[in-house]
């Protein structure tokens, strides 16, 4: 059996996986998603914006619903309701961005929509005026943090890119078209979400899915594996002082 193989059967035993809708991911109202340490950054550009926006165009006139892929989280302990994006980070920050833009059009009516705010926002202590989603680079975070807070003039990067790039497609459809669209983001996009409580198989995961694939550079993995490693200590100084040695 192939390491990759035995990794896989390790990880099974320790997750639970099933078909989500993208809402059901945004769904949990007190979930906060951050992206780890180990992760590249948000990479995502014009390609990868423009084929989300056609794949949207396709559902209800060629497909019923959409397949995004494989979303995977790390949950942060049994009663937590942090979690981490061990893969998937690419299509859930855009999707957030596509939201945000959409939010902040001037021909859709209510910024207050629950499909937004769901997607958007997190409860807690009470108040659903929290950021739901974190990403881990200072630049893209700080980014992403003055589009949610309406402020995109602010934004930089590819995070800015991604909402110039919807903002501009937006424009030209009318308000009915535009609710069509949240809807579509809202009911039609699916994932397979997997989540793993145990934080020693996040590597292992991340591994399999490169295995598969998923292009993902030497110095991100060795990255995931010195976190990986470091999650496995005992002491918490000595797991801060390897993160922060790397």
């Amino acid at each position: 059996m192939t390491a990759t193989l035995v990794n896989y059967w390790v990880i099974s035993c320790h997750m639970d996986a099933r078909f989500q809708l993208v809402r059901d991911v945004f769904g949990r109202s007190t979930a906060k998603f951050e992206v780890p340490p180990y992760q590249r950054g948000y990479e995502w550009s014009n390609g990868e914006f423009n084929d989300l926006w056609l794949d949207l165009q396709r559902v209800g006139d060629q497909v019923e619903k959409h397949f995004l892929g494989n979303i995977i989280l790390l949950k942060e302990g049994t009663y937590s309701d942090q979690f981490e994006i061990v893969d998937g980070q690419q299509r859930l920050a855009t999707i957030s961005i596509l939201v945000i833009a959409i939010r902040d059009s001037e021909d859709f009516p209510n910024e207050n929509d629950h499909r937004v705010t769901d997607i958007l926002n997190r409860s807690k202590d009470g108040e659903n005026n929290k950021r739901r989603l974190h990403l881990y680079e200072d630049n893209a975070d700080d980014s992403y943090e003055s589009l949610w807070n309406g402020n995109p003039e602010q934004a930089k990067g590819n995070v800015k890119d991604a909402y110039d790039f919807y903002e501009q497609k937006l424009s030209q459809l009318d308000r009915d078209e535009i609710e069509e669209t949240l809807s579509k983001v809202f009911n039609d996009l699916s994932v397979v979400e997997t989540t793993v409580e145990d934080p020693a198989f996040a590597y292992p995961i991340f591994q399999t899915q490169n295995a598969r694939g998923k292009e993902v550079s030497p110095i991100v993995l060795a990255k995931s594996r010195i976190h990986g490693a470091a999650k496995k200590l005992d002491d918490n100084r000595d797991e801060q002082y390897v993160i922060h040695r790397w």
